[in-house]
């Protein structure tokens, strides 16, 4: 609103992490937007997922670094770890069910180095949107 003078956008629209900042706009700004389009995200999560999502921010919270003021390279380590979580929830099971170990093994590595461009920061802001 500052530094483009708008007082009212048409849509906000966002996929997956970004389809949760979507959810959290429209809940803290609701007058400022008519509309709001959220992609590929979780918002409504069954127990299972619930379960996992819980296990990530416990795997988060266990490392202190997250919380000091200096990058710790823990926290990319950390980055992986949870990576290769969230790759179950990136096929169905049947896929990964019907795919061969060197299959899984070959697309996991794809995933995990495609993830490390993630921030520590926006996969914590994600588990907590959608446990929240």
């Amino acid at each position: 609103k500052e530094k483009f003078d708008i007082d009212n956008v048409l849509a906000i629209i966002g996929e997956c992490i970004g389809g949760c900042e979507v959810f959290t706009w429209a809940a803290e700004y609701p007058d400022y937007m008519e509309h709001i389009l959220s992609l590929n995200n979780m918002s409504k999560l069954s127990g299972r997922n619930y379960v996992f999502f819980k296990s990530i921010e416990a795997i988060l919270e266990s490392n202190d670094a997250l919380y000091s003021d200096v990058y710790d390279s823990s926290l990319s380590q950390l980055v992986v770890v949870i990576n290769r979580l969230l790759f179950l929830n990136y096929l169905s099971r049947d896929q990964l069910a019907n795919a061969s170990r060197e299959e899984v093994d070959a697309m996991l590595e794809d995933f995990v180095e495609a993830g490390l461009f993630r921030d520590i920061f926006d996969l914590k802001y994600l588990t907590k949107c959608l446990l929240e």
